[in-house]
């Protein structure tokens, strides 16, 4: 199937609750990277006190988008359940404080639908836990030098659309087959009304069922972060429905602590980091040496090892420059010169 002219159609649903310049910025995004002749976005805004939010999002229904306004406040779940409700297509559950980029939903559903037993689907981010680049588990900027769109570019460049398995999708861009969701149900409004562990509830719900969760390696969505809670109330919700996790899936959240405790996503991340630091205006120049130049070297420099090296600081700043040589144990070691003579 080819995805940019597929027929498959995907519902993006976006709860809001107040912060209107992040949304805005989420919708310039939308307006720009989703075919509104093939997919839909549903927003939903739940009870925003700032008036603002309202008059934006009246203007938005002349322009292609199903905007929702609940009568009373009711929480992020609920919202999430009753936008999941209007619609009977696979859907993406979208966080108002992110920016999306150029192919996003064709590349998520490609990933989706590369695998039967698959149920969520969650691209990287700069601030998404598991999901995050550069940094695994913490909220990172974007590089410097680099937009949005330019860095989602680097990511779909490095990937090798290996999908990785992860404990549980994220939210803040979370794919959700409508087929698991006729199976399993919807989320845990009761228990998770105002958010934070909603996810991992149903995710260890649909792994129960035998269905497994994703990484979309070759798409990148900004993300903000966490912004709609103070951090006090926040650390409450997150540790009152932590409890009630461990309490329903001991053995999936033992996994998923394991998980977090190591980086199984680490190599294509590192390419990713290293690739970000190139210059995409500067060609490549890879040396292959039998030895390490640097003056740490475990053993002793020759003529060729100090001759490449004058080479590659003396060329550093016209190319991008690797060099490869061989360590313990059969494996090679990459380096890159930067401008600053760092050695990488």
């Amino acid at each position: 199937m080819n995805f940019y002219e597929r027929e498959c159609r995907v519902s993006v649903i976006v709860p809001v609750y107040n912060a209107l310049c992040d949304l805005k910025l989420c919708v310039e995004s939308l307006k720009k990277y989703v075919k509104f002749n093939i997919d839909q976005v549903i927003i939903i805004d739940d009870c925003s006190p700032d008036p603002a939010v309202k008059v934006y999002l009246e203007e938005l229904k002349t322009q292609g988008f199903n905007i929702i306004f609940n009568e009373k406040n009711l929480g992020f779940s609920c919202t999430v359940n009753k936008g999941m409700e209007l619609t009977d297509s696979d859907v993406i559950l979208l966080n108002s404080d992110t920016v999306v980029t150029s192919g996003w939903i064709d590349k998520i559903v490609q990933c989706a639908y590369s695998d039967n037993s698959i149920a969520t689907v969650t691209p990287f981010s700069n601030a998404a836990t598991i999901c995050s680049l550069p940094i695994f588990l913490q909220e990172n900027k974007i590089p410097k030098g680099f937009t949005i769109d330019q860095y989602a570019e680097v990511v779909e460049r490095c990937s090798m659309k290996k999908y990785p398995e992860i404990s549980v999708a994220v939210g803040f861009c979370m794919f959700i087959k409508r087929t698991v969701i006729n199976e399993i149900g919807l989320f845990d409004a009761e228990s998770f009304k105002k958010g934070y562990g909603e996810e991992n509830d149903f995710c260890w719900r649909a792994s129960e069922y035998g269905y497994i969760h994703v990484l979309c390696d070759d798409t990148f969505i900004y993300h903000k972060g966490t912004g709609s809670f103070s951090s006090k109330e926040k650390m409450q919700l997150m540790q009152s429905h932590d409890t009630i996790l461990q309490e329903r899936y001991p053995e999936l959240y033992q996994k998923n602590s394991i998980f977090c405790s190591y980086d199984q996503s680490r190599d294509i991340r590192l390419i990713i980091e290293l690739f970000s630091k190139t210059s995409p205006k500067c060609k490549n120049i890879l040396y292959v040496l039998h030895n390490d130049f640097r003056n740490n070297s475990e053993r002793p420099c020759g003529g060729t090892e100090f001759h490449v090296r004058d080479l590659t600081y003396l060329l550093r700043n016209d190319f991008n420059i690797f060099v490869i040589y061989p360590s313990g144990g059969g494996y090679l070691n990459l380096l890159f010169i930067l401008k600053t003579k760092k050695l990488v």
